[in-house]
């Protein structure tokens, strides 16, 4: 019995441990999204490249970050580099 439960313990650590991998690597990706962001839009503002689509976009982007749902934000971001590539 005490192997079932070491056997059980330890596949749960491994399905969490792969959670957090996972997690981190949408954390890295989402922020690695926002720096472009961040940098075409300031760019498009310099420019003068209307950007309020973009700035919502990247604003809500921030929220999701935030708020720890990083894949959101990274598509927020996304959407926000669209919409300065198609002004």
């Amino acid at each position: 019995m005490r192997r079932g439960e070491l056997t059980r313990a330890a596949k749960e650590y491994g399905r969490a441990e792969e959670a957090i991998d996972t997690l981190n690597r949408q954390h890295y990706s989402a922020v690695d999204e926002s720096s472009r962001a961040e940098r075409e839009l300031s760019r498009a503002l310099r420019s003068g490249v209307p950007t309020v689509r973009a700035e919502d976009e990247f604003a809500d982007g921030n929220k999701a970050l935030d708020g720890g749902d990083y894949e959101e934000a990274r598509m927020h971001y996304l959407e926000a580099r669209i919409a300065l590539a198609t002004n």
